[in-house]
């Protein structure tokens, strides 16, 4: 049933924004390509189900498991495995591990498609979801020095003059002595560069090209 409602969901995920899903169970963000595709059917499964943060927990135990076993890792990967077999094996976890039903469903269809070796992009894709669900907006800043206090919040301030007054800003710090100086800013889908690593190699371009 589960599964059948994943493999339904998918034939239109690709017009979720438009008309593929309910206005009530459609993502808030629109994500596009292979990965997204299962991520969104997903998604509308689980908020149909009123399930989301459930199977949100349930995909993190499946991250932190291919993040830190190898073998399961390689399982999903090998392409000599065939697809039935594959299938009956994560079943078999499925059914082990006691997830739920559209998380096993998930994982039947993956591997009838044989793309159980995509799973970790479908996890981090229905992330970005779930974050979207809750008016999280990730930035991440990359700088060559740690900022300062006050550094750090001339830089949130900016940051959250780009976001709605629903949405909450989560803010990772990075930093790489590599960019020399400059920062480099990603919030969302828009990444701005100000690194002077980036500056020099368009100054060399520049010089190159006159040669």
């Amino acid at each position: 049933m589960f599964r059948n409602a994943i493999t339904r969901a998918m034939s239109t995920a690709s017009e979720a924004t438009i008309d593929g899903f309910s206005k009530m169970h459609a993502p808030k963000l629109a994500l596009f390509g292979l990965h997204a595709k299962y991520a969104n059917a997903l998604y509308s499964v689980a908020s149909k189900q009123g399930v989301l943060e459930e199977v949100e927990q349930e995909l993190k135990t499946i991250h932190d498991q291919i993040a830190s076993n190898a073998t399961f890792a390689e399982f999903l990967k090998d392409p000599t495995i065939a697809r039935s077999e594959k299938k009956d094996d994560i079943s078999k976890v499925m059914d082990a591990a006691k997830f739920s039903k559209p998380v096993s469903g998930l994982f039947t269809v993956l591997a009838e498609n044989g793309r159980l070796g995509d799973a970790k992009n479908v996890i981090q894709a229905y992330n970005r979801l779930m974050r979207a669900h809750r008016g999280e907006v990730q930035a991440k800043i990359t700088s060559a020095d740690p900022l300062t206090k006050e550094q750090l919040t001339q830089v949130q301030t900016a940051l959250k003059a780009r976001i709605q007054k629903n949405e909450t800003l989560l803010l990772e710090t990075v930093v790489d002595p590599t960019i020399l100086g400059g920062l480099k800013v990603q919030i969302a889908d828009l990444f701005i560069d100000l690194s002077l690593a980036t500056k020099i190699e368009k100054i060399h371009m520049i010089l190159s090209s006159r040669q």
